[in-house]
């Protein structure tokens, strides 16, 4: 055995130990049952036979009645005792799966925490998680299978010791019948991964068309746009081809289990013949010809259990392989956390590059500039220009490949980014909406803390906050969305104020806006904006925006194109310049100017 096996199956070891906390006695007592499986066996097998014989002697010489009674008393009671054993086990292996899936779940997510944003950009990553779904379920399933082998190559083995007995011959013939099956079973399983290790990418596409059906909103432009059938081709073709390529391996599967199941009946045949051939030379009663009979379709039952099991235990192994790579990344080059961000001075950004993963052309490209200690920075630009991403490096939620980021002079590292997010709040252009209640949005786990609540209700910071309260049927703990709790849905700017409300509610000293007024009304805006800037005031405060009228306000605004920056100054500077920036915003101002000189026309 090689070291990776060696390795794979340590790692699986620490799986299944993290997969069954707390559920060692479920564990310990599958496996005593399994043994008194294995022990049931061949008194199954000798029960058989004196039941036939005694019940022959009865027919022969209308004695031993009792004997009868007392050996079809005793398959009965054999019989109870496999299904109760049986039985158990089905609801131990049901209770350990749903351990298992808790558990592991629990570190899947767990991980997707601690692990970078970036990893998300990346589509092979998707297809990883998209393969490792059910990995608890999986786990057990390893165990339960490895047991079964165990279990029935034990029966199998009790049962060739049997036939041995009767000429060596027979044995033999079981053991021809394993090997060719088994051979064919590992093969296929591994088939089997790698088609699904292929398909991970059409299959997750196809899933996500055919789930466009179940989205409300998608469902408002289908009514509008009418491309509902468009949108169900695309799911047909990705269905068929994956289908298509399923069913050719299922077809190619079905060949080799009917080659393996012609070899297994001659096998048979010939073990027939060989036994009445050494039952017509020897005193073998017809109550050992029944169980040894018997014996060949047990060891086929069993033969097909140890095959089937073992090409289950073979395939998952691929899913724990990668699920233990999943949650091994990135692990070997996290620092301890030591160094703490600190906001007394300024930001600095020092010739900063970054590429997204699987990407040729840099998004940013040579970044250089400082905010200082309680400025207002605006971040503008034309859409692909590299807004978002370079506030999403300020923040260390993408790690660059080549510059620096300081804060007060100390460099942004791994040991440092928890830092930095935690004195940091953002509100991202791609906000979540939370079946929760609406305190619940805001709080999260603070939502039962009545003295960080208190806020929420007295702040003029959160006016829209009870606004939205006011107007719902429970409040602030009423659930928002329709899908899963039947509560209030909220229109997209009413979302919207949630989630600013969010990033307004942690206590930060980095505030990062992503265009955060994208669906809010232009009175609204100016509500927020006013607010915004009072919070603001003597904190670092970020804006990313199309809106260029909010950026007069600021200290500082940043023009980028195409990944760099081109421009830089205040409003006023730029503007006098006549540059992109002032390009841009007389393009968005020119609407109301226009509208402003008809008035007066027909003043």
């Amino acid at each position: 055995m090689g070291k990776n096996s060696l390795s794979s199956i340590s790692s699986y070891f620490k799986i299944f130990h993290k997969a069954t906390v707390l559920q060692k006695f479920r564990v310990v007592l599958y496996m005593v049952l399994t043994v008194i499986e294995i022990l049931l066996s061949p008194l199954q097998i000798y029960a058989i036979q004196q039941t036939t014989d005694t019940i022959n002697n009865v027919f022969e010489t209308k004695t031993h009645m009792m004997d009868a009674l007392l050996f079809i008393g005793l398959n009965v009671l054999i019989f109870l005792v496999s299904y109760i054993v049986n039985e158990k086990k089905v609801l131990l292996v049901k209770r350990l799966n749903q351990f298992a899936d808790y558990h592991l779940e629990d570190m899947k997510a767990n991980k997707m925490i601690e692990i970078p944003i970036i990893y998300f950009e990346e589509t092979e990553n998707h297809n990883v998680l998209e393969r490792i779904n059910g990995v608890g379920s999986k786990t057990i399933s390893i165990f339960v299978s490895s047991i079964e082998v165990i279990k029935h190559a034990a029966i199998f083995a009790t049962y060739a010791f049997m036939l041995i007995k009767v000429h060596w011959s027979l044995g033999f013939i079981l053991i021809a019948l394993l090997v060719p099956s088994l051979y064919i079973y590992l093969g296929m399983s591994k088939k089997f991964y790698l088609q699904a290790y292929a398909q991970s990418f059409k299959v997750r596409r196809a899933n996500y068309f055919i789930n466009l059906f179940r989205d409300r909103s998608v469902q408002k432009e289908i009514k509008i746009f009418k491309h509902g059938h468009n949108l169900l081709s695309l799911w047909k073709s990705l269905y068929w081809e994956t289908s298509d390529e399923q069913y050719s391996l299922d077809c190619k599967d079905a060949k080799r289990k009917r080659q393996s199941a012609i070899y297994n009946h001659v096998i048979n045949t010939i073990y027939i013949i060989g036994l009445i051939l050494f039952g017509a030379h020897s005193n073998m009663t017809i109550g050992e010809y029944v169980a040894y009979s018997s014996l060949l379709v047990l060891s086929s039952s069993s033969m097909n259990t140890v095959v089937n099991n073992t090409g289950i235990v073979y395939g998952y192994a691929f899913v724990i392989r990668d699920f233990i790579k999943f949650l091994d990344r990135r692990t070997s080059d996290l620092i301890e956390e030591s160094d703490d961000i600190t906001f007394r001075d300024e930001i600095q950004l020092n010739h900063v590059c970054f590429t997204y993963p699987n990407s040729e052309n840099a998004t940013l490209k040579d970044i250089s500039f400082t905010i200082a200690a309680g400025e207002s920075v605006a971040i503008v630009g034309e859409n692909g220009s590299g807004k978002s991403t370079l506030a999403k490096c300020i923040t260390g939620l993408y790690e660059i490949q080549e510059g620096s980021i300081q804060f007060d002079g100390k460099e942004l590292n791994k040991s440092n980014i928890n830092s930095l997010l935690a004195r940091t709040s953002i509100l991202f252009q791609d906000y979540a909406r939370y079946e929760l209640t609406l305190l619940e949005n805001i709080a999260f786990e603070k939502v039962n803390n009545d003295q960080e609540t208190q806020r929420l209700f007295v702040d003029e910071l959160f006016e829209d906050f009870r606004n939205i309260a006011n107007r719902l049927p429970n409040g602030a703990n009423t659930s928002l969305g329709r899908v899963y709790e039947n509560g209030a849905e909220l229109s997209g700017g009413e979302w919207q104020r949630v989630a600013l409300s969010r990033a307004f509610f942690k206590e930060a000293d980095l505030i990062v806006l992503d265009e955060p007024t994208s669906a809010i009304d232009p009175l609204s805006e100016d509500q927020i904006f006013n607010r915004f800037f009072e919070y603001t005031e003597n904190k670092t405060a970020l804006i990313v925006t199309h809106r260029l009228a909010n950026c007069v306000r600021v200290d500082k605004i940043i023009v980028m194109d195409k990944g760099r920056i081109v421009e830089m100054g205040t409003h006023a500077s730029l503007m006098k310049e006549k540059g992109l920036y002032a390009s841009m915003f007389s393009v968005q101002s020119k609407p109301f100017n226009k509208k402003e000189e008809n008035l007066v026309a027909a003043l």
